[in-house]
């Protein structure tokens, strides 16, 4: 299995957790087969309706990830949340969501209190953002982006499979 169809499947329930919504599960099944994985569990799930029940859709998902050798062990809230932040902070980086829509969910959704730093901080930022605005330097605000990348640059890859962890 490649690296990025074990991270799209991470990434996918991670979005599950945090957004409720299973569709990226289906998108990683889409990828699964297109990387040439040909189990029906897999296929399954890339043919799914994203209006399935929750229930289902989450049998669903973890029967792909048993085909596929993944782990579909329970993911923290925290951890959840840290994978999506990364995705939005990337998303953001790509032009596909403003800076406020970015730091407004993670102050809303990840709220201050966390054991990482990386995310106080990202957290901290809206609350800086608020009071500083006119004055916040874009390049301030892209160290404290770049610093939560690095910091969590392993929240990924640490659900790989043992066989394909770098």
């Amino acid at each position: 299995m490649e690296d990025s169809t074990a991270d799209a499947f991470t990434v996918a329930h991670a979005r599950t957790l945090v957004f409720g919504d299973f569709r990226s599960s289906i998108d990683a099944a889409v990828m699964a087969l297109l990387d040439g994985d040909e189990a029906l569990e897999v296929a399954e799930l890339a043919g799914a309706s994203p209006s399935l029940g929750w229930s289902e859709a989450r049998a669903l998902v973890r029967r792909a990830h048993s085909a596929l050798g993944l782990d579909y062990r329970p993911m923290s809230d925290e951890d959840a949340q840290v994978i999506a932040l990364r995705v939005m902070v990337m998303e953001h980086r790509s032009g596909a969501r403003t800076l406020r829509e970015l730091t407004s969910w993670a102050h809303d959704v990840i709220r201050h209190g966390s054991s990482s730093r990386a995310v106080e901080r990202m957290v901290q930022l809206e609350d800086d953002l608020e009071v500083w605005q006119p004055r916040r330097d874009r390049v301030e605000v892209d160290a404290v982006l770049d610093a939560f990348l690095r910091e969590t640059a392993d929240a990924v890859s640490r659900w790989r499979p043992a066989a394909i962890r770098p």
